[in-house]
Parts: structure tokens; sequence; C-alpha cells
């Protein structure tokens, strides 16, 4: 996969949205997500609403253990004998603060920053050698906007602009996934999301398209290339659906 277009999936899984008509959008639970990629997670959860494991297409199973202060993320993919171990530090306000990855490959470490209202401002990941990258998050009016992605020095490498539909309501976000620990996510639908590298280059130009079921929630979501060729399209079930 392309190492932009990984970015965008990896800044963008879970910031699409639909319209609320008089639902509790907050409440609803994500069953399963498929995508004409190839791939597919599907999500359990516990009574509380929060994420408790997910399956993908290929079999791999994580598990999430909430003890303390801290949650115990557990992936296994026993075909491959391939297994993940990651344990998420909580701060005083319930958000991660940083978590500690055990891979075959190595341990990586990742450091999140919120600001007062529970945004996700910045990230730095690190591994065995140091550091990896640092990303830096601008919002307005509840939205996230603009994200740098630095490199080991600490300089521009790749920033990317995020644009809304302000009328309508962020969906699947954070807490439909029973991600809340992560804090809060844009609270409108991205509509269009623009990579540029640091000299100045577009490398992407995406345009969001979504599609509704009759209870308002997004059931279908493309990606287009400058709204002319196909990147991406996921579809989504619900808890309350077979």
């Amino acid at each position: 996969m392309n190492k932009s277009f990984l970015l965008l999936c990896l800044t963008t899984a879970i910031a699409f949205t639909a319209c609320n008509k008089g639902r509790d959008l907050s409440k609803e639970r994500i069953k399963k997500m498929s995508s004409n990629r190839g791939y597919s997670t599907e999500y359990s959860y516990n009574t509380d609403g929060v994420l408790a494991s997910t399956r993908t297409g290929e079999g791999g199973v994580t598990t999430y253990k909430r003890e303390g202060n801290t949650i115990l993320q557990q992936y296994a993919d026993s075909v491959h004998n391939y297994f993940i171990n990651t344990t998420l530090y909580l701060g005083s306000n319930g958000l991660v603060d940083s978590s500690v990855t055990h891979t075959p490959r190595g341990t990586y470490i990742k450091i999140y920053k919120h600001d007062a209202d529970g945004y996700i401002t910045g990230t730095e990941d690190f591994n065995d050698m140091g550091v990896i990258n640092y990303t830096q998050s601008e919002y307005k009016d509840g939205n996230q906007v603009k994200t740098t992605v630095l490199d080991t020095a600490a300089q521009p490498a790749l920033v990317v602009y995020y644009t809304y539909d302000l009328k309508k309501q962020n969906f699947p976000a954070y807490e439909n996934y029973g991600m809340v620990f992560l804090g809060h996510d844009s609270k409108n639908l991205v509509s269009n999301i623009i990579q540029v590298s640091s000299k100045g280059d577009t490398l992407h130009n995406n345009v969001f398209h979504y599609y509704y079921d009759d209870k308002g929630r997004i059931n279908s979501r493309t990606i287009y290339e400058q709204d002319k060729v196909l990147m991406d399209s996921t579809n989504y079930t619900f808890n309350d659906q077979k």
C-alpha cells in the first residue's frame, strides 16, 4: 500500500460521519466494516459499550482489557504465529497518555498529547533505535483542520489538510468504536483531505462521499482521488443489524 495513502487511512479511519436525524448517534456501535480493498474488521463490546475485541477477515484477533489505569491490548494471529502485546497508559482524565507495544520485530512507544478539550494535538513515535516521527494537529471549532507529520529530525515531511461539511455530525467517531479513551474526535463530517509534501507538492486530493441507512447512519463511504479515481469503498453494519 502506498505510504501516503496508508497515512490517509490511519488519520481518517474513524473520522467518517452522518446526519443526526434525532437519534443519539453516540450510542451506536459499529458491528463490522469491510473495504473493497479486501480487508474487513468485526467489533465486539462489553456491557458498557467499550471496545472488547476485534477480528479481521484474515483471522487476527485483538482483545482489550481494562486494568486500573491501563488497557491491555493483545493481538493474536495464530495462523501466522504472530503476536503483539500493547499496554495503553491512561492519564487522570481517562485518556491515553502513552502506549508500549512489544512485537517480534521490536518495541514501539507512542506518546499522545491532548488539549484541555480532549482532542489529540500531537503524537510521538519511537522504536528501539529512537524517534520514528512526530505529528502535530490543529483544531478549529472542534474540527481537526491540519496535521503535520515531522521526520526524525523534527522537520515537516507531510502536511494533511481537512475540510468538513459543517451541517453533519461526525459518525462513526471514536465513541462509536467504543474507543472513548482516545479522546474527542472532530465533531463534523470530513468532506475533503489534501496531503501536501514538504516541497509543496500535492500528493493526494481525496474527496469523500457518504450513503445513509433509514436511521441516518452512514452505511457506505467512498474515497475518490480528485473525485475521479476510486481509492476506497467501505461498508458498515451496526449492532442492531444481523
